[in-house]
């Protein structure tokens, strides 16, 4: 528990005394009693400074296959060297019970810093409607530096 909640500071060089910075490092102190702590460890490498976490949702399009695939790009988010984790979740956008979801890299077994690659598929146990008829969400969190 934070030593004094966070109170809004409002001030410009006129305004400024000795109050507002007490106040200014109150919240200091609420902001590091209260910020998420985070540690990526994976690939032999153990991280507790610098990590981002990134949240987001891929949608796999409609397919007249048992697979379709979609491909997120993080941009500059994560840095260079970067194997993020990546968790996934799924929401089907149709009845069907029996979807599995693989992530890979861009052009590679592995996501990187770049991004990643989603696939979709259908397995049903009939055999005989493994057709991706509706397009997948794939909720993910990625955890990286």
């Amino acid at each position: 528990m934070a030593v004094t909640e966070y109170k809004p500071v409002y001030w410009n060089i006129e305004t400024l005394d000795k109050d507002k910075l007490n106040t200014m490092t109150a919240n200091d102190q609420y902001f590091y009693e209260n910020m998420p702590k985070v540690m990526f460890n994976s690939y032999g490498i153990k991280r507790t400074n610098g990590v981002k976490m990134m949240a987001g949702v891929v949608i796999t399009p409609v397919s007249k296959t048992a697979n379709s695939t979609a491909r997120y790009d993080f941009g500059t988010f994560f840095s260079s060297g970067c194997k993020p984790i990546i968790v996934t979740g799924t929401q089907p956008t149709s009845a069907r019970g029996r979807i599995h979801v693989m992530v890979r890299g861009i052009n590679s077994n592995y996501p990187d810093n770049r991004g990643f690659v989603v696939t979709s598929s259908a397995d049903e146990l009939t055999g005989k409607n493994n057709v991706m008829d509706a397009k997948i969400y794939v909720h993910f969190l990625a955890i990286g530096w």
